[in-house]
């Protein structure tokens, strides 16, 4: 944890200083800049130039990855974990650009538990069908522009900070398993991170490195208990995609993502909740990105291909953006 602090102080350090002392250099005219599309953009920022960006997520999940690594579907359970999310950003300088992301999520859990015994003539249902939604944990983010994209190679470093603004305790409570389920996560927590592009015409290359550090937090685990502290998971997850362009408006995109979660705890009650293992998985995500006019399109699937206790599905995702 304190290590993980450090080496987070250190990072902004390194680019604030960095930022202060940068020599502006400017790569594109603003009409060049609106005229770019999704395919030929560089991944450099411009100053005084706004970036409005809507994420739309769908994720079911019915099988899952068992500590051995083999599918294992879980019976009469789902999830559903619905979210849209909008960006804005804007570029103080040629080097520097502040964002915000505010997400919009919707998350239903249905379980339904059949035991029959056909010989006696007894039959036993149970259900349990829960959802919520709402407001969730907003992030603040700070992108700096390490190398403007020159001959094709750009590298830009981001800082982001999400805050607990989003309800971390259940509402409406009926029952225990009837109630209004928290969208928000009850923590703060730190994000540090770079991507890179190269391009080599007529394909492109994405890589893409993003560590989370999660800070203590506290909150309802169940409907009847007490708010509990508990420490989620840090994170780091590495992203590669190769773009092959089809003209200056299409492209196809092939990406492979892989991700390790640390342990966690939850203190007093829920304390059987606490997860002494890691947990990681790759995934391919195969895509489409395409401009209509101003509009900018991406969108693909993300398929597991391996994991330790975590979602077997496939999941869809959208962004939808516009810069002027």
């Amino acid at each position: 944890m304190k290590l993980s602090a450090i080496i987070l102080s250190g990072m902004f350090l390194f680019l604030f200083f960095h930022q202060v002392t940068a020599q502006t250099e400017k790569q594109l005219t603003p009409k060049e800049i609106k005229q770019s599309t999704i395919v030929t953009q560089p991944i450099t920022l411009n100053k005084g130039f706004y970036r409005v960006r809507s994420v739309y997520y769908y994720g079911y999940s019915n099988v899952i990855f068992d500590f051995n690594g083999h599918r294992t579907s879980v019976g009469s359970y789902f999830n559903k974990d619905w979210s849209v999310s909008s960006s804005f950003s804007y570029g103080l300088s040629d080097r520097f650009e502040l964002g915000v992301d505010i997400p919009f999520r919707l998350i239903k859990n249905i379980a339904v538990n059949h035991f029959e015994m056909p010989f006696n003539d007894f039959y036993y249902r149970s259900a349990y069908d829960v959802s919520g939604s709402g407001l969730s944990d907003i992030q603040l983010r700070g992108d700096f522009q390490l190398i403007p994209e020159q001959k094709g190679t750009g590298l830009v470093a981001f800082l982001g900070l999400t805050l607990p603004t989003g309800r971390k305790n259940p509402k409406n409570v009926v029952s225990e398993i009837e109630y209004s389920m928290p969208i928000g996560d009850g923590y703060v927590a730190a994000d540090i991170g770079a991507y890179f592009r190269k391009v080599i015409f007529p394909s492109s290359y994405y890589f893409n490195v993003d560590y989370q550090l999660s800070f203590v937090g506290t909150k309802q685990f169940d409907p009847y208990t007490e708010e509990a502290r508990f420490k989620e998971s840090n994170r780091i997850m590495f992203l590669f995609t190769y773009r092959t362009h089809l003209n200056e408006w299409l492209a196809l995109d092939n990406s492979m993502s892989y991700f390790v979660l640390s342990k966690s705890w939850v203190e007093g009650a829920s304390s059987y909740l606490t997860r002494d293992y890691t947990m990681y998985g790759i995934s391919l995500m195969p895509g489409l990105s395409f401009q209509i006019k101003q509009l900018r399109f991406n969108q693909g699937l993300s398929v597991p291909i391996v994991g330790k206790v975590g979602s077997a599905d496939v999941s869809y995702y959208l962004i939808v953006g516009y810069v002027f």
